[in-house]
C-alpha cells in the first residue's frame, strides 16, 4: 500500500514547488510508507527517474531530488510493501518503460490473474517480483493491441472484476499527459488505516493541476470519483474526468 502525488502544468515545475509545505507530510508519511520512494518526471529532454529502496525520511537526497525534479508533469511515490514482497530497488515505484512511468497504490493478491494479461516477452523482461509491475505490463500489453491509455485501464480492471483486490489506484505519466485512475474497494483497506485511505483528490490553479492520496496534503481538493480516470494535459492545462 502506498501514497501517490502527481502534477502537470503548462510551465515546468519542480515536485517540491508543486508540493509546497506538504513535502513535510511526505517525510512523515514515509515512517509508515517506508519501503522505498521514487520520483519520475517528464522534462523537455525526456523522462527522468530517481528511486531508492529505503525510507524517504532517512534519505539525504529525498528533498534535493524533489527540488531537482523539474518537469511539465511527474509523479512521486512512497511504498508500503504488501505482504512478503521484497523491499528492493526492482520492486520500487515508479516503473518505467520507454517514455512512460507508472506507479500503483494497492495490491492484487492473485498474481496469476495479472500474468495472464501480460505479453510473454514483457513477462520475461520483468525486473521485480511484485503485482504492481505486472499491472503496468498488463496495461502496456493492452496498449500494444491498439488500446488508448483509458481503454487499457478499463480492459485490465475489467478483467480483474472477480478478483479480491483492494485497490488499483494508479498514475501513468507519458510525454504531455498524466493519467490518474481511481479504482478501489474502500472496505478492503489495510487494517488500521483511515476509511478514506484510497481516496484521491485534485486541485487546479491556473494552468497547473496537482493530484494526491489521502494525507499527502492539508488542502482539500476535488474528490476524484471512484471507478474513473483523470486526464491532465500539460500543454493546454486541460483537465478531464471520465468513467472507466
Amino acid at each position: 500500500m502506498c501514497r501517490l502525488f502527481g502534477w502537470a502544468g503548462q510551465e515546468p515545475t519542480s515536485a517540491a514547488t508543486a508540493l509546497g509545505k506538504d513535502v513535510e507530510h511526505l517525510q512523515r508519511l514515509s515512517r509508515v510508507h517506508q519501503d522505498g520512494w521514487g520520483v519520475a518526471w517528464q522534462a523537455a529532454d525526456g523522462l527522468h527517474l530517481v528511486r531508492d529502496a529505503g525510507p524517504a525520511h532517512a534519505a539525504a537526497d529525498f528533498e534535493p531530488t524533489l527540488g531537482a525534479a523539474v518537469g511539465f508533469l511527474g509523479v512521486v511515490h512512497l511504498r508500503w510493501a504488501t505482504g512478503n514482497i521484497p523491499v528492493c530497488l526492482p520492486n520500487t515505484h515508479p516503473f518505467v518503460r520507454g517514455q512512460v512511468a507508472f506507479c500503483h497504490n494497492g495490491s492484487v493478491p492473485d498474481h496469476t490473474r495479472l500474468d495472464a494479461l501480460v505479453d510473454a516477452d514483457l513477462a520475461d523482461s520483468m525486473a521485480g517480483t511484485n503485482d504492481s509491475e505486472r499491472y503496468f505490463l498488463a496495461l502496456l500489453s493492452a496498449r500494444r493491441r491498439g488500446a488508448s491509455v483509458s481503454e487499457a485501464f478499463a480492459e485490465v480492471i475489467g478483467a480483474l472484476d472477480d478478483v479480491e483486490y483492494p485497490s488499483l489506484n494508479a498514475m501513468w505519466a507519458e510525454p504531455g499527459k498524466l493519467y490518474v485512475v481511481a479504482a478501489h474497494h474502500a472496505e478492503r483497506r489495510p487494517a488500521g488505516t483511515m476509511p478514506d485511505y484510497y481516496d484521491l483528490q485534485y486541485e487546479t490553479d491556473g494552468g497547473s493541476t496537482t493530484v494526491w492520496s489521502t494525507q499527502v496534503r492539508d488542502d482539500v481538493g476535488v474528490p476524484l470519483s471512484n471507478w474513473s480516470i483523470l486526464t491532465l494535459t500539460a500543454e493546454s492545462g486541460g483537465v478531464a474526468v471520465s468513467a472507466l
